[in-house]
């Protein structure tokens, strides 16, 4: 016999989304699989759950609403009548979401200055654009424009007026975009995070490419020849390499410079490619060297960005999941954290061994032992060098952390503890690596804020 409906009762179906006759909340087939799914028996109620669910009633959680959030919510609340009514409801949502999950404003400038727009839903940003009457506007981000992919469509929270912020910037229309704030979430969170890398490496990718034409341009200038097929390339370990030939059989040259500008190694077959040479290592190559540096810098800053933005292990939208119970949702997050904690300490691995690979290649790779740890003063670094037969040297140091007590050029401290030993040319290297490297060094061995990451979700 088919069980009758309980008058009245509905429940929120986690399949379709929408609210569907139930034969009540004991008997309820969801309930039978272990789901929690909301009940209600009236339109009065139902409408208290969606708006509790959309994060626009009094269902925080807990949470505590930013004063701009609250500002922007009741002051949207107000400008329907004026927003385009195809978006509405996207405006709705996401003003839900801020107000549900607050806000956060960026502290690192990298997270709030940049050329293209992020594509962060729910987020404020201040726009300055040649598109622009105006010196700038602001507004919250709804999403791409439905009329063009190119663009985003975006709200102003105080006029309810409405327009498009270009999604990359183009060198005939020039932007620059700041993030006011944005809601504090985890989709949010990995967006923004996506959108600083695609613009980091859009940056270095662009100063590679400028670098290697004045390079070039200098380089024929300086030597005052003009090979064929002349070329300069960053190699994949930031190093620079510059090619050509002079002759119809091919017989070319190749010069490869180190972060210093420095040659190398080098094939210059004639009199002509030697001129090369004589540039390169001669006072008038000073800006020259330091383009070349430059561009081993962001070389390895680009390759930095890429690792990074690889090792991510994404934890997933569980506040989404709406037909999963809270503990369920507690084992995704605790799996999803235990993946990003994997991920990190194979990240960590790699770091320290390109770190060593190089160590071994300056100290000379079958007689050098290298260790590399870090304390509660920093990052370590020891050397056994058994280059002597019979002879073992040793030394160690520190690497100072660039953004704490480091800069450029200085990266070495002695080691004030039992390991100290003569330094070679530890103190030497340690200083010459690049800052891109340093920074991944220490970024690598920073504690994950599981706290942080948790606060993103109001599931629990």
């Amino acid at each position: 016999m088919a069980r009758q409906k309980q008058s009245g009762c509905q429940h929120l179906s986690p399949r379709t989304g929408k609210w569907e006759p139930c034969v009540g909340p004991e008997n309820c087939d969801y309930k039978k699989q272990g789901l929690d799914v909301p009940h209600a028996y009236s339109q009065a109620e139902r409408e208290a759950i969606d708006a509790e669910r959309a994060g626009v009633g009094d269902g925080l959680q807990g949470s505590e609403r930013d004063a701009d959030s609250q500002k922007v919510f009741s002051t949207l609340e107000k400008m329907t009548e004026k927003i385009d009514p195809d978006y509405i409801n996207d405006v709705q949502y996401l003003d839900g979401v801020r107000e549900k999950y607050g806000v956060l404003k960026p502290e690192d400038d990298k997270y709030r200055f940049m050329d293209d727009t992020p594509f962060i839903p729910g987020a404020r940003i201040r726009i300055s654009s040649e598109d622009y009457d105006e010196n700038y506007r602001e507004g919250m981000i709804i999403g791409l424009s439905k009329e063009n992919p190119n663009f985003f469509e975006v709200v102003n929270e105080k006029t309810g007026n409405m327009f498009w912020a270009r999604a990359r910037n183009h060198k005939e229309h020039e932007q620059s975009v700041e993030v006011l704030d944005y809601p504090n979430d985890y989709s949010a969170y990995m967006n923004l995070r996506l959108s600083v890398f695609r613009s980091e490496v859009g940056k270095e990718t662009g100063k590679l490419a400028r670098n290697s034409e004045v390079i070039g341009k200098n380089i024929i200038e300086g030597s005052g020849i003009d090979p064929s097929g002349f070329k300069v390339s960053t190699m994949s370990d930031g190093s620079t390499r510059i090619t050509g030939h002079f002759n119809e059989f091919g017989t070319g040259f190749q010069f490869d410079l180190n972060r210093q500008g420095d040659i190398e190694h080098y094939s210059a077959p004639d009199e002509r490619s030697e001129k090369i040479r004589d540039y390169l290592t001669s006072h008038d190559s000073a800006e020259t060297r330091k383009l070349v540096k430059e561009t081993y810098d962001a070389s390895r800053r680009k390759d930095v960005l890429i690792r990074e933005r690889y090792s991510q292990i994404p934890i997933g939208d569980i506040d989404s999941i709406s037909f999963a119970s809270a503990e369920e949702r507690q084992k995704r997050f605790d799996t999803g954290m235990s993946k990003i904690k994997d991920s990190r300490k194979k990240y960590q691995k790699e770091v320290r061994g390109n770190l060593s690979s190089e160590l071994k290649k300056y100290y000379g790779e079958d007689t050098t032992r290298i260790r590399i740890g870090k304390d509660k003063e920093g990052i370590w670094v020891k050397y056994e060098d058994r280059s002597v037969p019979g002879v073992v040297r040793t030394g160690s140091g520190r690497i100072k952390d660039p953004r704490v007590n480091g800069k450029e050029g200085d990266y070495f401290e002695p080691r004030n503890d039992k390991n100290t030993g003569p330094y070679g040319g530890l103190r030497s290297f340690i200083n010459n690596m690049s800052p891109a490297d340093v920074e991944e060094l220490y970024d690598v061995h920073r504690e994950i804020d599981e706290d942080k990451m948790r606060s993103m979700f109001k599931s629990f």
